[in-house]
């Protein structure tokens, strides 16, 4: 069985995590029992960064003309002096004659577990429901995929019969739902022939370099045995390098170093910015370590451009960018992050509004402003809770501010979405003069017309809604189909940005 769906996914949560993560108070996740029937169970051992991070299991079970393939990860990360528990599970049914059956998939890294569960229906069409905390949603109907896909069966099969024909690259699809609602495609090159020391054994091995479209084009480097099972990966994303190496049951649960992944994502100007809460305009250049170029994008108050070979960055307080229609409607359609259907989102709308019929301008100040004395505990005790979560426990930290104040703009008829980036911090986390991971909301505003992108940073307090030490890295509608949008342009930087502060007033 290979693990690079999970593997992948799991980078791509801690992408969204280090930012602004922070530990729940559940108890240390246990692995799932191993069911008697088992025909297969790998164990691997998790690193980040050179330091345990935690564990994976593997397994495969087939009963009943059916085919049950498990895949579960737990992490502790420490974020400055707190530890984040991440945990993510996919489950894969299938017939022995490789038919899906159904999919679930569980993550655990915000204030209450979710849970998305799919089944294929006679028809090929998927029902998807979701659940948090074990309260399920409506069942919704999508179309069948336009692609064929692989079961996690097949995958390995197919990994086997590349192996025994010689072949040096395949591409193929898998489906899982944490990553998108349809098939995404891996590709697999190289398949050298090697050897790998592995508890102290010399093990056959083939490596290959693993690539996810859904991940940005995130490689991996795989080990895998001629019967296609992972034996080791190492990725590296960013200044973070995952490694996952196969061992034993009482190995892979043994204790861990908590790694520390959040002070080390921090990025230091050359110098202090003084004034930066009250600043209006900027400009700040743009690299990576490795001097490769950096591309973000031009919306709202933020412009791009490059001079000289060098990535320029101009942020202006109060600025716009054009919203398109599709921009409109995408931005007003409920997902389970950003629920502004929900009747407890529906009844804090006239709390937090001046009166509807005022300029909409102005209502979404006062709602930004609602909110922000709304969240009255600002905890790093929730991690990446739901808009309806925080409006039941008014509680959280920056991403919990954003997707309240999006849901809450969306319920008044205002088109809005989140953003994240990073920006300037006097103190943080036993740091100074840093710039830091970070989410706000933008809102489409009336303007000359149509619509235009302005930002609102609910974290901030009075009539100050933004500042210009914001640098927007991308920007997300948070779709069920697509939970990854706007964060894939992150995962690269993260450890490795420099920002230089070119000017500032």
């Amino acid at each position: 069985m290979t693990l690079q769906p999970i593997a992948t996914l799991t980078l791509a949560l801690l992408a969204l995590l280090l930012p602004w993560a922070a530990p729940t108070n559940a108890a240390a996740a246990q692995p799932a029992a191993a069911s008697a029937d088992a025909t297969e169970e790998r164990w691997y051992s998790v690193e980040l960064s050179g330091q345990r991070a935690g564990w994976m299991r593997s397994a495969r079970v087939e009963a009943d003309g059916l085919i049950t393939s498990t895949e579960e990860m737990n992490l502790t990360i420490s974020r400055g002096s707190v530890n984040i528990k991440v945990r993510a599970v996919s489950e894969h049914v299938e017939t022995t004659e490789h038919e899906p059956v159904s999919v679930k998939t569980v993550q655990e890294f915000g204030a209450l577990p979710q849970e998305v569960r799919v089944r294929f229906l006679d028809d090929g069409r998927l029902a998807v429901t979701r659940s948090t905390a074990g309260l399920v949603g409506p069942e919704d109907i999508f179309d069948a995929p336009a692609e064929d896909w692989l079961t996690p069966s097949q995958v390995a099969e197919h990994l086997t019969g590349v192996i025994e024909a010689g072949g040096s690259s395949t591409r193929l699809s898998v489906f899982d739902p944490l990553m998108a609602m349809g098939p995404t495609e891996l590709s697999y090159d190289g398949f050298e022939r090697t050897e790998l020391n592995l508890m102290g054994r010399r093990v056959p091995a083939y490596r290959v370099t693993s690539t996810s479209q859904a991940l940005g084009g995130v490689s991996s480097v795989e080990f895998l045995s001629a019967a296609g099972e992972t034996l080791k990966t190492e990725t590296a994303i960013g200044g973070i390098e995952l490694t996952m190496t196969t061992t034993t049951k009482e190995l892979a649960l043994g204790e861990i170093e908590a790694p520390e992944l959040m002070v080390s994502t921090f990025v230091k100007p050359a110098e202090p910015i003084a004034g930066a809460r009250t600043s209006r305009t900027a400009t700040y250049s743009l690299s990576k370590d490795d001097g490769s170029p950096v591309v973000v994008p031009s919306v709202a108050g933020q412009t791009f451009r490059t001079d000289a070979g060098r990535s320029l960055v101009d942020v202006s307080v109060g600025g716009t960018s054009l919203a398109t229609d599709r921009d409109l409607s995408e931005s007003m359609s409920a997902s389970s992050a950003i629920n502004h259907e929900d009747a407890a989102i529906i009844a804090l709308v006239d709390r937090a509004r001046p009166d509807a019929d005022a300029p909409a301008a102005l209502r979404a100040e006062a709602i930004r402003r609602f909110v922000h004395r709304y969240v009255e505990t600002k905890s790093l005790g929730v991690a990446f809770a739901s808009a309806s979560e925080v409006a039941k426990t008014r509680e959280g930290d920056c991403t919990e501010h954003a997707v309240l104040l999006a849901a809450l703009l969306r319920a008044d008829g205002i088109p809005a979405r989140v953003a994240s980036g990073l920006v300037y911090a006097d103190a943080f986390a036993g740091e100074r003069d840093v710039f830091a991971y970070h989410m706000w909301t933008q809102a489409a505003l009336p303007s000359g017309g149509g619509h235009a992108w302005t930002d609102l940073d609910a974290t901030f307090s009075g009539s100050r809604a933004f500042d210009a030490t914001h640098i927007t890295i991308g920007t997300s509608n948070l779709p069920d189909d697509a939970p990854l949008e706007g964060f894939l342009e992150m995962m690269p930087l993260i450890g490795t940005l420099q920002i230089q502060v070119e000017s500032l007033e």
